[in-house]
């Protein structure tokens, strides 16, 4: 249930901020929200992260869909008390579907978060993206800092 209410609240937000730009700005007209340390940019990248595999669309949605199946498949096998992990992951879900929707549609994800300073700007992203990234975070910080379930309990030690 929790993949379901998470994923599915990321994904409306996500979709409904990339229909919301689209729908009142122009491709590449960027919006100073904090001076130009943050804009509002309305693009759209072919590609993956920093425009990785850019005009490779089919590869892309390919991509996606074996990892929107993978992240289902771990999931569901996640004990009941991991919910650091079930939450990590429906953040990853919500991303990956918010991102595949795009491309689906138009063929291109829907970016428009854009830091930088000056002419030195970070990639733009969406939430999608952000969500993405932070469900990664948090998989990693449980298995670097916290690694995997004690076994003590289980083996009587």
């Amino acid at each position: 249930m929790i993949l379901i209410i998470i994923s599915g609240l990321i994904l409306a937000l996500d979709q409904l901020s990339k229909l919301y730009i689209q729908r009142n700005m122009s491709l590449r007209q960027p919006i100073d929200v904090i001076g130009d340390i943050f804009r509002i940019t309305y693009v759209r990248n072919t590609g993956a992260a920093f425009s990785i595999l850019a005009d490779r669309t089919y590869i892309l949605i390919a991509i996606s869909i074996v990892a929107v199946a993978l992240i289902i498949f771990f999931y569901r096998r996640l004990p009941k008390d991991e919910r650091w992990m079930r939450v990590a992951m429906s953040f990853i879900l919500g991303g990956a579907l918010g991102n595949l929707i795009d491309r689906l549609s138009y063929g291109a994800v829907i970016d428009f978060l854009d830091f930088g300073w000056k002419n030195y700007r970070f990639a733009t992203f969406n939430f999608a993206d952000s969500f993405i990234d932070t469900g990664v975070i948090m998989i990693v910080v449980k298995v670097l800092f916290f690694g995997r379930r004690s076994q003590a309990g289980a083996d009587g030690s």
